[in-house]
């Protein structure tokens, strides 16, 4: 079920609107006063450096200090918008690696630890139907990272994330790629649903990036590029029908 807007928390106060170039001096202030940096959305393309509270430690939930942010499409979007009552005063980000700075209930993780999270409609772990197993089930699933005003994203000093959505960074793996996860994640899992064999042909908009490039490849399949919609960055109809009409059976 869907939440109307009277139905949103408030979203982080803004301590003041800063430019103030960093120093050692006001740095050891800020940190007295539990404030940080975060870029936030306050309009239809409006996005501005902030001074925001610093996330406290809970017991429970993770404080990552993020090392590599990504910017994905939906945030150009939600960018652009930037007027709805969920989409104002936000701080976006979702595609990050980062360390950790505070474990919370998670035992095997310890400050410093190299991390990821999936910016998922995550569980909350505390629940009946999440204790006996049933997650999928979960009736008080946290809002994903950095897409809501309530849930403060990586456009920032630090982020929070529910404990069961945080994944160690293996070693060898780089900052930068292991911010790619979550944007590969997603059209690698779309395109094992379609069923993809070694020769398949596999339509993407001509602004797709490695994320999605990359899976189709893994995968054997051959990608097709087909021109994009400047506003919506939608695949052209037309120039889809035509990419149909000399690939019937591409995917």
């Amino acid at each position: 079920m869907g939440l109307n807007s009277d139905e949103f928390p408030q979203p982080p106060q803004i301590a003041k609107k800063s430019a103030i170039k960093l120093t050692s001096e006001n740095l050891m202030e800020r940190e007295e006063k539990r404030i940080m940096k975060a870029a936030m959305v306050t309009g239809a393309k409006k996005m501005v450096m902030v001074d925001v509270e610093k996330p406290v430690a809970d017991g429970k939930k993770v404080i990552i200090k993020p090392t590599c942010v990504g910017i994905c499409g939906s945030d150009i979007h939600l960018w652009e918008v930037g007027m709805l009552p969920q989409y104002t005063n936000m701080i976006m980000g979702h595609e990050h690696a980062g360390v950790v700075v505070d474990p919370g209930s998670r035992t095997d993780l310890k400050v410093g630890d190299r991390v990821t999270q999936l910016p998922l409609w995550g569980p909350c772990g505390e629940c009946v139907d999440c204790m006996e197993g049933r997650r999928h089930l979960c009736k008080n699933r946290v809002l994903p990272t950095g897409t809501y005003a309530v849930s403060p994203g990586s456009y920032a000093e630090y982020f929070t994330s529910v404990p069961s959505l945080v994944r160690k960074i293996p070693e060898g793996m780089s900052d930068a790629e292991a911010a790619m996860i979550e944007p590969a994640s997603t059209p690698y899992s779309a395109l094992k649903d379609t069923g993809i064999k070694k020769g398949d042909k596999v339509f993407c908009s001509d602004v797709t990036f490695g994320a999605t490039v990359n899976p189709i490849v893994y995968e054997c399949g051959i990608p097709v590029f087909i021109d994009s919609e400047y506003e919506t960055w939608n695949m052209d109809p037309v120039a889809l029908e035509k990419a149909f009409e000399k690939y019937p059976q591409a995917k």
